[in-house]
């Protein structure tokens, strides 16, 4: 992709004020099959036992996948998605950059949908909040796929998951690409290999959109640091080697699988990108001048703030008990299950306290 190409790209991005439903994004996608150039598939089934759809276009000699809204609670994807395959449409000159794309606009469907009552008030924190939605880890597409290492194994794939397994499996990209984004965090990039060439080029991409790379340290312990604002991608195999060593004993709180990108590696070993790009800036976020805490009392101040948290939970649900029956199952069981998982990890955040020393 030459510089003018991808300028134009970014300066003819619609002016969007809200993120778009599951249904608008379905009837959006549904208008690309008047191209002859896109293929229309069908490559398995979602949570719910609707078709899941993925887009083909281009003859390139490479393949990339791409996929929006790998989690419930990222609808972004979605939006870069449908832009990206309806400016190439429209743009047969740049002849799809050369390559062959397989576009997922929307993985993960049911908790998008379980999320839109915040799409048009992503502003505000409190009406987030209301409407905030996102599957326990053991439920979502990207931490259920197979997987077995040491004493380990997982066998218990979402739908999805077995669907983007399969055209991994059978096309075996030379890309693949989930598309994220996060809360407060500053602009930050996984690769699944060091890249050196392409740092300066993002970097002065994120710094022209005015979206900072990020500064801070990996988000676990065992993570890697590539360049400032890039990270090493990992995986379940990673966090188990790492706890097999260090802590032990959160080898018992662990339920899931592994991740696409993790798969992808052991499987097909092409090159994995994702990026996550914040919806919004915090000052505190970037405050890295020294405090004078010790890790050891932050540590007891969050388990005492997380105890509480769980326990007002508890007190809710137990008022709301009798109205079980006329609830959501889907929303009911997935709260169920993120107060259990909180409860078992809490009991075992002694041992970091303890770790952390003085």
């Amino acid at each position: 992709m030459n510089r003018n190409h991808f300028t134009k790209i970014l300066a003819e991005v619609p002016d969007y004020r809200r993120f778009l439903r599951v249904k608008e994004i379905e009837e959006l996608a549904g208008n690309f099959k008047q191209y002859s150039s896109v293929e229309e598939r069908t490559i398995g089934k979602t949570a719910e036992n609707t078709p899941l759809k993925m887009y083909v276009m281009g003859n390139g000699r490479k393949t990339g996948l791409i996929i929006g809204v790998p989690h419930s609670d990222e609808p972004l994807g979605s939006l870069l998605t449908i832009y990206f395959v309806d400016w190439m449409v429209k743009h047969p000159e740049v002849d799809f950059f050369g390559w062959r794309w397989l576009i997922i606009p929307v993985l993960e469907k049911r908790g998008m949908r379980m999320n839109e009552g915040w799409f048009s008030k992503w502003g505000s924190l409190v009406d987030t909040a209301k409407s905030y939605f996102r599957e326990p880890t053991e439920n979502q597409y990207e931490w259920t796929f197979p997987f077995e290492h040491k004493n380990y194994k997982w066998v218990h794939p979402r739908p999805e998951s077995v669907a983007v397994k399969e055209i991994l499996k059978n096309e075996k990209p030379d890309l693949l690409c989930n598309l994220h984004h996060s809360g407060f965090y500053d602009t930050y990039f996984y690769f699944s290999r060091d890249l050196p060439e392409a740092y300066p080029r993002l970097k002065e991409l994120s710094d022209n959109l005015e979206l900072p790379l990020s500064t801070s340290n990996p988000d676990v312990p065992f993570g890697k640091v590539l360049t400032p604002g890039f990270y090493q991608m990992y995986g379940l195999r990673d966090y188990i080697d790492y706890y097999t060593k260090n802590e032990p004993e959160n080898l018992l709180t662990m339920r899931r699988g592994s991740t696409s990108d993790e798969w992808y590696q052991d499987t097909i070993g092409g090159f994995s990108f994702n990026c996550e790009v914040p919806l919004l800036e915090s000052s505190i976020k970037r405050d890295d001048k020294s405090v004078n805490h010790r890790l050891r009392d932050l540590l007891r101040k969050r388990r005492k703030k997380r105890a509480a948290t769980i326990q007002y939970c508890i007190n809710v649900l137990n008022k709301l008990e009798p109205l079980f029956p006329l609830s959501d199952p889907l929303l009911l069981g997935s709260v169920m299950k993120h107060i259990a998982n909180a409860k078992l990890e809490l009991g075992f955040a002694g041992s970091k306290i303890k770790a952390a020393g003085n």
